[in-house]
């Protein structure tokens, strides 16, 4: 695989840096290698559409890569954003929480958004550095915002030659971070409650629920709660 050559781009402030990268990519503009970093965004957006809080003080960024996407990209980015943050000051216990998710002694301080588009995947970061992160969260407190956005570059970088060269290695790789590995956990949907231990990942990036009934193999985490 050819060495990702990155084109940063950094802006006071944006809506959103992943509707940034949207834009360019529905101007005709190759995108390939392009990191759209913001001081603040007004509009920052997570998985399943959530509002994201991006205040001064965090990593806030997007990167598109040319490429067919993995149903398991989110993970093999949180990877690889492991790899690279865990060398900071007070990361070494970092822990990935199924499927984008990353933690610090149990609280979230950053989590990935992967959206496939027009052979593009346009990945989405944020980090809580310096900001005041919300009641429930914490932040990587002894590190630096730039600090943090270089190896936030590196991550992403790690994550897709994982994806793209060896996506078999990705339970045993994911299971060195599981969070949720041997938790007790609920998934309630259409109605239906169901009980069942996380028994890590599939190579397809599914969660395994064993349950009752037998195991389970969830695409979504909608629904899904710890119990214990």
């Amino acid at each position: 695989m050819q060495p990702v050559v990155w084109r940063i781009e950094h802006y006071p402030s944006l809506d959103s840096s992943q509707d940034e990268l949207r834009r360019r990519l529905d101007a005709g503009a190759d995108i390939h290698g392009l990191a759209v970093r913001a001081d603040v965004q007004t509009a920052g957006r997570g998985q399943r559409a959530r509002d994201w809080s991006s205040a001064a003080g965090g990593s806030w960024q997007s990167a598109a890569l040319r490429g067919n996407a993995h149903p398991a990209s989110p993970l093999f980015i949180a990877l690889g954003l492991a790899g690279t943050l865990r060398q900071l000051p007070g990361a070494a216990g970092l822990r990935l929480k199924w499927p984008n998710d990353l933690l610090l002694q149990g609280r979230k301080f950053g989590g990935v958004l992967c959206e496939a588009s027009r052979g593009y995947l346009l990945i989405g970061v944020g980090i809580n550095v310096r900001n005041e992160p919300p009641p429930d969260a914490t932040r990587l407190g002894e590190a630096e915002p730039g600090q943090v956005h270089s190896l936030v570059l590196d991550g992403i970088t790690a994550g897709w030659r994982l994806m793209r060269e060896q996506p078999g290695l990705l339970p045993e790789a994911w299971a060195e971070y599981d969070a949720l590995y041997g938790q007790k956990l609920q998934l309630e949907r259409a109605g239906v409650q169901l009980s069942g231990t996380a028994r890590g990942v599939d190579l397809s990036g599914r969660l395994k629920l064993r349950t009752a009934e037998g195991e389970l193999l969830l695409d979504s985490a909608a629904g899904l709660r710890r119990t214990a």
